[in-house]
């Protein structure tokens, strides 16, 4: 593990280790260097009371004004191991970490630090009680154990955050983080008290991102979009969501598809016409043909759109994408049955061929009810 020194007047990480070894033998601990690192790579920290046999709280810890500096991390992970407190991080603590200790993580998934630093930088942060923890190896040597994508987001967004700090840890537990189910963003509705979550949340993710005004189909631009995002745009849109999903159900049942794609066309036509002036009953007229086939002719958009979806539909591979894909061919059917126009066979919208459609606002063609 390649070790940098964090600035001309701190100490180099195998000096504090050394003073921190020190005290472990009851020898006075070096204090060359010691007030330049207490003002540089510094955070705030409060102890947290953990009432765990075992486990040690720093409640005799009392830093002063200077804050918490990696001098601090280190002389507590093998002075106090198993030490847990809660900290305020900052960027310059952050770099600090990040470039002396750690050195065994998985590799650095530069979209995950793009997500997280776009929350900090949209103040979306929230202390949730997730702990950043610190291993100790056999040598006395410190390893960040996880929160590398945390610490590399406080360094690019500049922005200080709140979290738990584990501290001295026995660096043989890496293998047992992390393994947990991870909480799904539905899962974060269905704690809301949301219904049918399964269905509206990834309509619900997509939709925020074409609110934005970022494409649909970049999976990069959709890893911007959080939970709070999604939790906050179905609390805004809650009827509207409710009203598409049973819709779809309806449709879905009948002609097949993939359930959010109808849920994502029905809100995007219904909201860009009533935007329009229109009453938005076209969008519901619409739907309700490809529900029942009633009266449709050869030629109806809607019509072939419903022998499209009965003969499977989309035929990409998985999920990833097709409600997307789905979507964009439901919404290029139904501004053809706007206008009036023949649609023999639907061709499936292609990504790599076109912008994801607008939804035509013109007014209703007096022919699109007769085809």
């Amino acid at each position: 593990m390649g070790v940098a020194n964090l600035s001309n007047s701190c100490l180099s990480y195998i000096q504090l280790r050394q003073s921190a070894e020190a005290l472990l033998e009851g020898k006075p601990m070096s204090t060359n260097g010691s007030d330049a690192a207490k003002t540089s790579a510094t955070g705030t920290a409060d102890t947290v009371k953990i009432a765990s046999t075992g486990v040690q709280t720093l409640g005799s810890y009392r830093q002063d004004s200077r804050g918490l500096t990696m001098n601090d991390i280190v002389v507590m992970s093998l002075t106090q191991p198993g030490s847990v407190m809660k900290a305020t991080v900052n960027p310059e603590l952050a770099q600090a970490m990040l470039e002396t200790i750690n050195g065994e993580n998985r590799p650095l998934s530069h979209a995950r630090v793009k997500q997280y630093a776009d929350v900090l930088t949209r103040g979306q942060y929230v202390f949730n009680g997730e702990s950043i923890q610190v291993g100790v190896k056999a040598d006395n040597t410190l390893v960040l154990l996880n929160g590398q994508h945390r610490l590399s987001a406080c360094v690019a967004a500049g922005i200080s955050f709140e979290t738990v700090l584990v501290l001295g840890l026995p660096h043989n537990v890496f293998s047992t983080i992390d393994r947990g189910k991870t909480r799904s963003y539905a899962d974060v509705l269905s704690v809301a008290g949301y219904k049918n979550t399964h269905n509206i949340q990834p309509a619900a993710r997509i939709l925020v991102a074409m609110e934005a005004g970022f494409s649909p189909t970049v999976r990069s631009t959709l890893n911007l979009v959080t939970a709070e995002d999604i939790l906050r745009f179905v609390d805004d849109n809650h009827d509207l969501l409710q009203e598409a999903h049973s819709v779809s159900s309806r449709i879905t049942s009948v002609v097949g598809g993939v359930n959010s794609a109808w849920v994502i066309a029905y809100c995007v036509m219904l909201q860009e016409r009533q935007k329009a002036g229109h009453s938005g009953i076209e969008v519901a007229q619409f739907c309700h043909a490809i529900e029942t086939g009633a009266g449709l002719s050869f030629g109806n958009p809607a019509l072939a759109l419903r022998q499209w979806f009965g003969r499977g539909g989309s035929k990409r591979k998985g999920q990833s994408g097709k409600n997307v894909l789905e979507a964009a061919t439901i919404i290029t059917a139904f501004n053809k049955w706007v206008n009036g126009d023949q649609l023999q066979i639907v061709r499936p919208w292609s990504q790599d061929s076109t912008e994801f459609p607008s939804v035509n606002t013109s007014p209703l063609s007096p022919t699109a009810s007769w085809h």
